[in-house]
């Protein structure tokens, strides 16, 4: 089997993960540029501020940043030739921690919505 960088959109798994991985990879530079301005400022502002609903808020810019500064690794992991060894192991490690911190970010916002949604029903 392939390295995953090496897939083409089309032959993605039909899965949560192939969606996303394909939504990211097909978004334009600057979206993902925007994107992950974006979430960087929504975090940090929800983290240093904490206005109410702070951790929905940090979570979810967590989520949105890490999606696009994974897309913007692949990105550059895939424009790379096979020359450069320590440079996609730099870009690979980068898009783990992305990943990861995108993936606890996801899990974090689903969680807290499920809080808000159930609040005190269950006790």
């Amino acid at each position: 089997m392939p390295d995953r960088e090496q897939l083409s959109d089309s032959e993605l798994p039909e899965t949560l993960r192939g969606f996303l991985t394909r939504e990211i990879r097909q978004a334009s530079d600057g979206q993902l540029a925007f994107a992950a301005t974006f979430g960087v400022i929504v975090a940090t502002v929800a983290l240093w501020w904490h206005p109410r609903g702070w951790l929905f808020f940090a979570v979810s810019g967590a989520a949105c940043g890490a999606a696009a500064l994974w897309g913007i690794a692949d990105r550059h992991l895939a424009e790379l030739d096979d020359s450069q060894h320590s440079a996609k192991r730099i870009l690979r490690s980068c898009r783990f921690i992305f990943g990861a911190v995108g993936v606890i970010a996801g899990a974090g916002m689903i969680l807290r919505l499920l809080s808000l949604a159930l609040g005190t029903w269950i006790s």
